[in-house]
């Protein structure tokens, strides 16, 4: 979290502006990954290293607090222009804060 919030076109412009590409577009690089993982992590399938980010999912019930996979699903191809996956679209939601 940043100390300003951010809209969608706000970062669009950004974008536009600098081409910077968010770590969710970029290539996943396993021999850089794994530094930040403990020693010994195994090598995920090929088909798991691709870009994505993240998407919180709403539960039907209370969860346990220390288990954030519960809350919290890597999405293939979720980004901020995607923020439920590949599917999905800021279209509409561009004074949406992100």
């Amino acid at each position: 979290m940043d100390e300003t919030e951010v809209t969608n076109a706000q970062l669009e412009q950004f974008v536009s502006a600098t081409g910077y590409v968010t770590v969710a577009e970029r290539p996943v690089i396993w021999e850089e990954l794994k530094k930040e993982l403990p020693p010994g992590t195994p090598t995920p399938p090929d088909s798991l290293l691709q870009p994505g980010a993240l998407v919180f999912q709403k539960t039907e019930q209370p969860v346990p607090l220390n288990d954030p996979s519960r809350w919290w699903h890597w999405t293939l191809g979720a980004d901020w222009r995607h923020p439920e996956g590949t599917a999905s679209s800021i279209k509409g939601k561009m004074k949406a804060v992100s």
